[in-house]
């Protein structure tokens, strides 16, 4: 599910103007964390690529954005693990998860 929005109001507390201010300010970075995980992830820089795919990740789960929650997940504990195999086919997927998720937004407006 692309996002879950029983699932956003209540991490809101039950505050629908929380729940839409918070998906959009997710929405308004997106495209700037893209850039930034790629960047990182090109320079092996696997610190930085953690740290940006935490902060998404916490993000991803305040908003109930869950196909992208899972794919950061995912991807987090890659590179927790140090795992490149895992971590090199788990980007197409982040990138997709981000574009589907700006997509559905637009068509949602």
């Amino acid at each position: 599910m692309i996002y879950n929005q029983t699932l956003a109001l209540q991490r809101a507390g039950n505050h629908p103007a929380i729940a839409k201010q918070m998906l959009q300010q997710l929405i308004e970075t997106l495209p700037q964390q893209q850039q930034q995980i790629k960047s990182n992830y090109q320079q092996q820089n696997w610190q930085a690529l953690w740290d940006q795919v935490h902060y998404l990740h916490s993000a991803t789960v305040y908003c109930a954005t869950e196909d992208l929650q899972q794919i950061c997940a995912e991807l987090e504990q890659a590179i927790t693990d140090k795992q490149l195999t895992k971590i090199t086919e788990t980007m197409p997927y982040l990138d997709q998860a981000i574009s589907n998720l700006l997509a559905w937004f637009k068509k949602a407006r």
